[in-house]
């Protein structure tokens, strides 16, 4: 695996995208990684390899906001070969949720 991507569509509110491998439930306050805003439609959490990190493993997700607020998350995973060449890559995307 090459890169890992969690995106967070907003569809109301604002809502922040934690995730982390070691924290079974990511909040504010005990993450690896969290959100950036990308654009105005949504929010990027970013895994790669550049630095020889494994990233195989269960990466644990959790979506908080102030407000209450909808949204989608889709995680998109590249593969590569043992030649560097991208393989494949796969988006999973989850049914809308809610918070607040």
């Amino acid at each position: 695996m090459r890169n890992l991507t969690f995106q967070l569509n907003s569809l109301h509110g604002d809502a922040d995208v934690y995730v982390s491998r070691k924290h079974k439930y990511p909040n504010r306050m005990d993450f690896e990684k969290n959100s950036v805003k990308g654009s105005e439609a949504h929010d990027l959490v970013y895994f790669d390899d550049r630095q020889g990190s494994d990233l195989t493993g269960t990466y644990y997700v959790g979506v908080y906001s102030y407000q209450y607020s909808t949204y989608t998350l889709v995680a998109t995973v590249e593969r590569v070969d043992s030649n560097g060449k991208v393989v494949s890559s796969l988006g999973l995307k989850g049914d809308e949720g809610k918070t607040g």
